[in-house]
């Protein structure tokens, strides 16, 4: 069975068009080594630019939470950047992780924006990645929202896609 939800095939897949575009997809091709090498290597560039632009809403975070950009203090997106685990993650494991943190970061700085419908659209991509983002989403509506109203539509918005790839790959058995 698939461990993944399809959106992440979708990311892939659509990054992929410019290899299947340039013919180097097919059977035959992916047989030569250099082709292999450059297919696994466009793969693996996926996860690095999310990661890039990662630090880049971090950085955009920072100058929401700062009044002041230059304090003299290591900032949050060289620290985020130079993080052993992530680079360990993004860089050698190439893990897609990466992708729905970049969601999550997104969702988080349109969280502190107070622009809760954003809000809630980039969480409702980031959860379809990993559920943990959930954790981080829930305590954040809560403390957004306090008109039950809105938080159920927040929720509903926050578990949109999820709850959409589910229900049209409920008949696959896969």
């Amino acid at each position: 069975g698939n461990d993944y939800l399809p959106i992440i095939y979708v990311f892939f897949a659509l990054w992929n068009v410019p290899l299947l575009v340039a013919g180097l997809l097919t059977p035959e091709k992916m047989q030569e080594p250099v082709v292999t090498a450059i297919s696994i290597a466009w793969a693996k560039l996926l996860p690095v630019l999310f990661f890039f632009g990662s630090v880049k809403v971090v950085q955009n975070i920072e100058k929401l939470l700062s009044e002041e950009a230059d304090n003299g203090k290591v900032n949050a997106a060289h620290l985020f950047a130079t993080a052993p685990i992530a680079v360990f993650a993004v860089f050698i494991f190439s893990g897609y992780d990466i992708i729905g943190l970049f969601f999550v970061l997104f969702g988080f700085y349109y969280y502190l924006k107070k622009d809760y419908n954003r809000f809630a659209w980039f969480f409702s991509v980031a959860i379809s990645f990993k559920y943990f983002a959930l954790c981080v989403y829930i305590p954040l509506l809560l403390l957004a929202e306090k008109k039950i109203l809105n938080i159920v539509k927040l929720m509903l918005i926050g578990l949109c896609v999820t709850v959409v790839q589910l229900i049209a790959y409920s008949g696959s058995a896969v």
